[in-house]
């Protein structure tokens, strides 16, 4: 492993590892979840090339990621 100066991982290292990245889109994703339960506004996601609207309720947030602070805006 490189380093880039103080001893952490380069970006390129990162990225490549992909787990680190997979866990940090997933966590956002269910912060934007949290968020979206909280404001009590359906998410909307792309299904067969349209819009489908959701209610973030209805998106289970699995164990690992429920005490997650929602987005703060």
């Amino acid at each position: 492993m490189s380093e880039n100066g103080n001893g952490a991982r380069t970006i390129t290292e990162t990225i490549r590892d992909g787990v680190t990245v997979n866990e940090a889109l997933d966590k956002a994703f269910y912060r934007a979840v949290l968020l979206h339960r909280q404001a009590n506004v359906p998410m909307t996601f792309s299904e067969n090339g349209k819009p489908v609207r959701v209610d973030a309720k209805d998106i289970p947030i699995p164990e690992q990621y429920a005490n997650l602070e929602p987005f703060r805006y």
